[in-house]
C-alpha cells in the first residue's frame, strides 16, 4: 500500500484545549514512483553461473524521486502464449501492506483513485495499479458496440485500452493480450460489492488471455475481513481447445499478528487490515509430462518468506525479513529501527539578525474580549522549515516573518492582510488567532491546501480567508465560497464547550477528515457527526451526516472531537483525554481516547466519510495500555507539558512521549500503526548550551500575556522533532537554541544481503531540506560490497559506492502530487574513497510537469572525470493532446553528443495512433546529411470489444535518396495489408530485387504453436509438441531427419535430445542434462546412443550425485557442476 499524502499537522501541536496556547503546522508528503538506475554488476556474475545470478539482490534508485526500489521475482516457468508475472516490489516511499511494510505484489488491478483523499464511490475516477506502478485512467466519451465504456491513460504511456462493462473491466494491450478484471464478486473489493459498481472500489485480474485463447486464471479467497486475497494462479490452458491449465502457482497464507493486532486501513474506501496474515510461501507446480518420467526433473519449487517476530514488544512492525527458494541461500532484508536508548540530540544555535525579535516562539494576550495569539511557529514561507511569525503591532501596519533557512532566522516584513474590499472586516488584523468564550473566530492555517498558511476568519455567517503568499504576504481577503454563498453558516471556526466544570470539549473544528489535503469542518450534533467537505474554494453546501459521533470519555451520550480537563493527576494537573490524530498512517484522522478513570487508551479508526455515507469511525478498539494522552502542570509562574503525542521518528505516526523536565530524560512508546509499543525507550537530552527548559512545552504567564519560551517540534525541517528554546542575553544577538534530534531514516530498507552474505547492498538516507510536500527522506548513497565466492576469484573492485545529490523539487499544487526532482547527480566510486576522482559521474535533468513527469531531458555521463571523457544524451518531447484530459509526450528527437560538438541521433517525424514511430531519421556523422538514414514502417490494427492487435506490416529504409529492400509481414492471411485477427505471423517477405520477393511461411495449430515452417527454398520443417502441455517441441523433422527432445518443464530446458535419426536409421547421437532444485543444470552428458538409467540420487543440497552410469560401449562425456557459484 502506497504511503498517502499525509498532513504533518500536529508537529508543532501542543495539547489543544490542554495547552494555554496552541501552535500548529501542516505539511503533506506525497508518493513518488520508482525505477532503478546505475545498476551494480558483480564480477561473479559471468556466463555459466546462473545460480549466483538468480540469487543476487541488486536494488536500484529512482533518480527522479530519490527513493529506493527493489523487486524480488517469483520464478515462474514460461507457459504457452501467456505467463503470469509475480514480483514482490519494494519502494521506500510506500507504507504498510499485506506483503510487509513498503512491499507490494505485481497484480493487475483497477481501483478508484485515492489522489483526492479517501476512495470516492461517486466520481468517475479510476487508476490502474500493478505493484507500485500507478496510471490514472479517464473516460474518452467512447462507448463500444458491445457496450463498453472506454477509458485511456490520463498521461499516455502504454496505449492500453481500458473498457468498463458495468461492474467488470477489460484491459487490452496493443500486442493482443486481454486482461479481465472483476468478472466475479470473488475478485472485487469494496464497502458493498453486492451493490455492484456503486459499492465496488477495486477490480482484481481474473484472467489473462491472448488471441489464440491461451490463458492464465487467477483465483481468490476471502481474507479475515472478507476482502479478495490471491491464492492460486493456474496457467497454460486454452479456452478454444478446452485444455485445462496444467501449471500452477499457489500462494500460501498463514496467521501473523491476528486481526486484533494488525494495522487497520480505511483510505481504500473499505476496511482493510495489514499484518493479520502473512504470505508464507509461493509454490510453483509443473508436473512431469508423459514420456519423461525417467528424467530427474523437479516438479515443484517453493519460495518461502520470513517476517519480523510478532512477539516483539518494541518496534513491532510487519517487516518482510527474508525471501528464498528451498535449499538455496535466501535474500535477507534489514530495516532502520527506532533509536536505541542513549543520547538523543546535539546542540545547535541559530542567530536571529533582528534586534526587535521578541525572544518568544509564542504569545497570547488576554482581554475582556477574549484571547489573541500574536506570535506562533508556522511554515509561513512554504519551504517546509518552520518559521516564527509575528502579527503586527496596531501602530506598525506590518507582520514579521522570521524566516528559518536552517542556519539562521532572517526577518521579512509583509503587509497586514488586506480586508478592505471584503464585505466583512476581520475581527483583528493584528492577530494570528482570535478566540473568546471557547469560540475561535479567526485563525492562521492552510485553508486552501496549497501549503502556505492563510488568515481565516468569520464575517457574519460566512468564512473569509486571506490567502498566504509566503514571503510576499497575503492576497486580498475574499469569501471562501468561489463567489457563492457560504454553506456552513456558522458564527465560529472552532467551538469548545466548557459547561462541565473543569472540562473542555471541542464540538466543532477544522480537520482534514477525508485525507485530500484540505481541512474540512466537523461538528457534533445530537449524537451524529456533521461533515462539511472542503472542495476548494468552498465547503460543501450540505453536510454529510455520519454516525455515531465519537463519544466523550465522560459520558457516552455526549459527543465531542477532543476533550481535556483540569484535574490533579500523577505528574500534573491537566490532562488530555480525547483527540483526533492519524494513528495508523492512512491519512485519515482517528478518534483516540483515554479513559478518565483508568487511562486505558482506545482508538476508533476514521473512515474519511466513505463518500458521505456510513460510519464516521470504526468500532472502538482497546490498545492494551493505560497512559494519558497528554499531561501538563501549572505550578507557580510556569506551565509545562510533560506528556504528549509527538511523531518522534518521522514515520507520520504519533508516538506517546513523556519528558522528565528535571532529569532531561525522554521516554517514548513508539507507534507501530496499530498500537503503541508496550515497552518504552528512554533517551537522555543534553543540558547545554543554555536552555530554558527540557520540557515538551514551557509557557510563562506575564500579567495578561502568556509567553511560550520552548517547545518540542521539528524546527530543522527533517521531519524529526527538536527541542527549541528562545533566550537572549544583554548585549548579545537574539538566538534560537536548538537541541537537534539525531537523524535516522524512518522505517526504510537499509540493507539487502544475498549469496549467504557474500553480496551486501547498504543504503544511507538523508533528510531533504527544504522539502515542502515532497519526500523528506531520500537516498544519499548506495554501497555494494562483495566477498569472493570461491578460491581464486578476483578481489578487485569489491566495493562500489554511488552518492546521489538532488536539485530543486517540483510539486504540482493543483494535482497535489510531487512531480520529482528537476536534476539529480550520481557519482560512483570503486574500491576506496581515493578512487572518487576517477569514478563515474552522471548528471540527469528530468521533466517535472504532469505529462512528462520523470522523463529524461538530458543526461551527462562522465566515465572518468580526471580524463574528461564524457557523453551526453538529449531528448526533445512535444506535448500532444489526445482528447479531454489526456496528453502524450511524443519523443521527437534524441541526440547523443560525445563531446558537445559532434552528435548522432534520431529525428522522429510521424507516429501512428498507438504511439509507434512510422518514419524517423537516424543521423550518423554530425555534419553530413548524406550519412542520414530514413526509416519507414506501416502498421495495421485490430480494435474491437475483445482485443487490440497493433502490428507492423511493412518496413524499409532510404539512404542517400535510394530506397532499400522492403520487408513485408502477413498476419493470419496471405493477403498483404489485411487487418490482423490473431496476430499470428504466417508469412515474411523480403525484397531481393525491386518488386521481387522471397518468402518464409508459417502454419499454426489450434493453440497458436507453429506446426510447419516453409523456408525461402520451399524446404519444409514440421514441429510436434508434447501431449500434456502442448508447449514443448518434442520432435523437429525436416529432409535430414528428426530430432527428438524431452524437457524439464520447471525451466523449459532440454532434458534429453536425440538425433537427427537419419531417415529411420535408428537413433543418432544424444545429450542429456539434469537440473537441481533451483532448476539450474548440474550434469551434462554427451553419448553416442541412447540412455539407460544414467544418473542416480539428488543430494540434500539439490546437487546431483553420480553413483553409476550405464550406456553404449562408447564412453560418455560427463560434466558435473561441483557447487553453486563455483568456477
Amino acid at each position: 500500500m502506497e504511503r498517502t499524502a499525509r498532513s504533518r499537522a500536529g508537529r508543532w501541536r501542543s495539547l489543544g484545549c490542554l495547552a494555554l496556547g496552541a501552535i500548529t503546522l501542516a505539511l503533506a508528503a506525497p508518493d513518488a514512483s520508482a525505477q532503478p538506475v546505475i545498476p551494480f554488476k558483480s564480477r561473479e556474475i559471468q556466463p555459466g553461473r546462473k545460480s549466483s545470478q538468480h540469487l543476487l539482490a541488486a536494488p536500484g534508485i529512482s533518480e527522479s524521486s530519490g527513493q529506493l526500489t527493489y523487486g524480488y521475482p517469483i520464478e515462474i516457468p514460461a507457459g504457452r502464449g501467456v505467463t503470469p508475472t509475480l514480483v514482490l516490489e519494494y519502494s521506500s516511499s510506500a507504507g504498510p501492506s499485506e506483503f510487509g511494510y513498503g512491499w507490494d505484489l505485481t497484480l493487475s488491478t483497477i481501483e478508484r483513485t485515492q489522489r483526492n483523499g479517501v476512495t470516492d464511490y461517486i466520481e468517475d475516477l479510476y487508476r490502474y495499479k500493478n505493484g507500485h506502478s500507478i496510471a490514472e485512467v479517464v473516460p474518452t466519451g467512447v462507448t463500444t458496440p458491445g457496450g463498453g465504456v472506454e477509458y485511456r491513460e490520463r498521461v499516455e504511456r502504454s496505449f492500453n485500452r481500458y473498457l468498463r462493462f458495468g461492474d467488470r473491466w477489460i484491459i487490452q494491450t496493443p500486442n493482443g493480450v486481454r486482461l479481465e478484471l472483476g468478472t466475479t464478486r470473488a475478485s472485487r473489493r469494496g464497502k458493498a460489492i453486492g451493490r455492484g459498481l456503486a459499492g465496488t472500489a477495486a477490480w482484481l485480474v481474473d484472467r489473462i488471455i491472448d488471441t489464440n485463447n491461451n490463458y492464465a486464471q487467477f483465483e481468490y479467497a476471502a481474507d479475515s475481513l472478507r476482502n479478495a486475497q490471491l491464492r492460486w494462479v493456474r496457467y497454460n490452458g486454452n479456452a478454444g481447445t478446452n485444455l485445462l491449465p496444467g501449471m500452477s502457482v499457489e500462494l500460501v497464507w498463514e496467521s501473523h499478528f491476528g486481526p486484533g493486532e494488525a494495522v487497520p486501513w480505511h483510505r481504500s474506501g473499505y476496511p482493510r487490515v495489514f499484518g493479520d496474515q502473512r504470505l508464507a510461501s509461493v509454490v510453483v507446480r509443473v508436473p512431469k509430462h508423459a514420456g519423461n518420467t525417467s528424467v530427474l526433473s523437479p516438479e515443484t519449487r517453493t519460495t518461502r518468506f520470513t517476517y519480523a517476530s510478532p512477539t516483539l514488544t518494541s518496534d513491532r512492525v510487519f517487516y518482510l525479513e527474508s525471501a528464498g527458494i528451498d535449499g538455496f541461500p535466501s535474500v535477507q532484508f534489514e530495516y532502520s529501527r527506532v533509536q536505541p536508548d542513549g543520547p538523543l540530540d546535539e546542540p545547535l544555535i541559530l542567530p536571529v539578525f533582528d534586534p526587535s525579535f521578541p525572544n518568544l516562539i509564542g504569545k497570547q494576550v488576554s482581554s475582556s474580549g477574549g484571547e489573541t495569539t500574536t506570535i506562533t511557529v508556522a511554515d509561513a514561507t512554504g519551504d517546509a522549515i518552520p518559521d516564527i511569525v509575528g502579527a503586527c503591532h496596531p501602530s506598525s501596519g506590518f507582520w514579521t516573518i522570521w524566516a528559518n533557512d536552517g542556519r539562521r532566522l532572517v526577518p521579512t516584513r509583509v503587509a497586514t492582510p488586506d480586508d478592505l474590499l471584503a464585505p466583512h472586516r476581520m475581527p483583528d488584523p493584528c492577530a494570528l488567532r482570535r478566540q473568546g468564550g471557547g469560540d475561535t473566530v479567526q485563525d492562521f492555517f492552510d485553508l486552501d491546501g496549497d501549503g502556505a498558511p492563510d488568515v481565516v476568519y468569520i464575517g457574519g455567517s460566512q468564512i473569509y480567508y486571506c490567502p498566504g503568499r509566503g514571503r510576499s504576504g497575503f492576497g486580498a481577503c475574499v469569501p471562501y465560497t468561489g463567489g457563492g454563498p457560504s454553506a456552513p453558516g456558522f458564527g465560529f471556526l472552532r467551538r469548545v464547550d466548557s459547561s462541565i466544570a473543569d472540562v473542555f470539549l471541542t464540538t466543532q473544528d477544522l480537520v482534514d477528515f477525508d485525507g485530500d489535503g484540505r481541512v474540512d469542518i466537523l461538528r457534533t450534533s445530537s449524537g451524529v457527526l456533521e461533515f462539511f467537505r472542503n472542495i476548494g474554494p468552498q465547503f460543501g453546501f450540505a453536510p454529510a451526516v455520519l454516525s455515531p459521533a465519537p463519544a466523550c470519555p465522560y459520558q457516552s451520550s455526549l459527543p465531542c472531537l477532543r476533550a481535556s480537563e483540569n484535574k490533579v493527576v500523577p505528574g500534573g494537573n491537566r490532562r488530555q483525554l480525547a483527540d483526533l490524530r492519524d494513528v495508523n498512517g492512512d491519512g485519515l484522522p482517528d478518534y483516540i481516547a483515554s479513559d478518565y478513570q483508568t487511562a486505558a487508551i482506545s482508538v476508533a479508526y476514521g473512515t474519511g466519510g466513505a463518500n458521505g455515507t456510513g460510519a464516521a469511525f470504526s468500532t472502538s478498539n482497546s490498545m492494551g495500555i493505560s497512559v494519558p494522552l497528554g499531561v501538563g502542570t501549572q505550578s507557580g509562574a510556569d506551565y509545562r507539558v510533560t506528556t504528549d503525542l509527538v511523531d518522534v521518528n518521522a514515520d507520520a505516526l504519533p508516538d506517546l512521549v513523556t519528558m522528565n523536565c528535571a532529569t532531561s530524560t525522554l521516554t517514548v512508546r513508539y507507534n507501530n500503526g496499530r498500537s503503541w509499543d508496550s515497552a518504552a525507550r528512554s533517551y537522555s537530552v543534553s543540558s547545554r548550551p543554555f536552555y530554558r527548559s527540557a520540557c515538551l512545552t514551557l509557557q510563562a504567564p506575564d500579567g495578561n500575556t502568556i509567553k511560550t519560551h520552548s517547545s518540542f517540534g521539528d524546527f530543522s525541517g527533517d521531519g524529526i522533532p527538536d527541542f527549541l528554546s528562545v533566550l537572549s542575553f544583554e548585549g548579545l544577538i537574539p538566538t534560537i537554541h536548538l537541541r537537534r534530534t539525531h537523524y535516522a531514516a524512518p522505517r526504510r530498507l537499509v540493507a539487502i544481503r544475498s549469496l549467504s552474505g557474500n553480496n551486501v547492498a547498504t543504503v544511507e538516507y538523508r533528510a531533504r531540506v527544504p522539502s515542502k510536500q515532497v519526500p523528506v527522506h531520500t537516498v544519499a548513497s548506495l554501497t555494494r560490497r562483495r566477498t569472493p565466492l570461491y578460491a581464486g576469484e578476483p578481489a578487485r573492485a569489491t566495493t562500489q559506492q554511488t552518492h546521489f545529490g538532488y536539485g530543486e523539487p517540483a510539486y504540482d499544487a493543483a494535482e497535489r502530487t510531487f512531480m520529482g526532482f528537476g536534476s539529480v547527480g550520481a557519482s560512483m566510486t570503486l574500491g576506496s574513497p581515493a578512487a572518487a576522482v576517477d569514478g563515474t559521474f552522471t548528471s540527469t535533468v528530468f521533466h517535472t510537469d504532469l505529462p512528462r513527469q520523470g522523463l529524461v531531458a538530458q543526461r551527462l555521463h562522465t566515465n572518468a572525470r580526471a580524463s574528461g571523457a564524457f557523453d551526453s544524451i538529449l531528448n526533445f518531447y512535444t506535448l500532444v493532446t489526445l482528447g479531454a484530459n489526456r496528453t502524450w509526450s511524443r519523443l521527437d528527437r534524441t541526440l547523443q553528443t560525445p563531446d558537445f560538438v559532434q552528435y548522432t541521433g534520431k529525428l522522429m517525424t510521424s507516429y501512428d495512433a498507438l504511439g509507434n514511430p512510422l518514419t524517423w531519421t537516424s543521423s550518423g556523422f554530425w555534419n553530413d546529411p548524406a550519412d542520414d538514414i530514413q526509416f519507414h514502417r506501416t502498421f495495421r490494427t485490430r480494435l474491437d470489444d475483445q482485443y487490440t492487435v497493433n502490428l507492423p506490416i511493412e518496413e524499409y529504409s532510404v539512404e542517400r535518396g535510394a530506397r532499400g529492400s522492403r520487408t513485408r509481414y502477413f498476419y493470419d492471411s496471405p493477403v498483404f495489408g489485411a487487418t490482423p485477427t490473431k496476430g499470428n505471423l504466417v508469412r515474411v517477405e523480403r525484397e531481393r530485387d525491386p518488386g521481387s520477393f522471397i518468402a518464409r511461411s508459417f502454419f499454426y495449430n489450434s493453440e497458436g504453436n507453429v506446426s510447419r515452417e516453409l523456408d525461402e527454398l520451399n524446404n519444409l520443417t514440421r514441429y510436434a509438441y508434447d501431449s500434456t502441455y502442448r508447449l514443448y517441441r518434442t520432435a523437429v523433422s525436416d529432409s535430414v531427419g528428426t530430432i527428438t527432445r524431452s524437457y524439464h518443464a520447471l525451466n523449459g530446458m532440454v532434458a534429453e535430445e536425440c538425433g537427427p535419426q537419419f531417415l529411420g536409421a535408428g537413433k543418432g547421437p544424444g545429450t542429456r542434462s539434469d537440473i537441481d532444485l533451483r532448476v539450474d543444470p548440474q550434469v551434462d552428458i554427451a553419448t553416442g546412443g541412447r540412455f539407460s538409467d544414467a544418473l542416480k540420487n539428488i543430494g540434500p543440497d539439490g546437487l546431483v550425485d553420480v553413483r553409476s552410469l550405464h550406456g553404449p560401449p562408447a564412453p560418455p562425456v560427463i560434466t558435473i557442476k561441483p557447487q553453486r557459484g563455483g568456477p
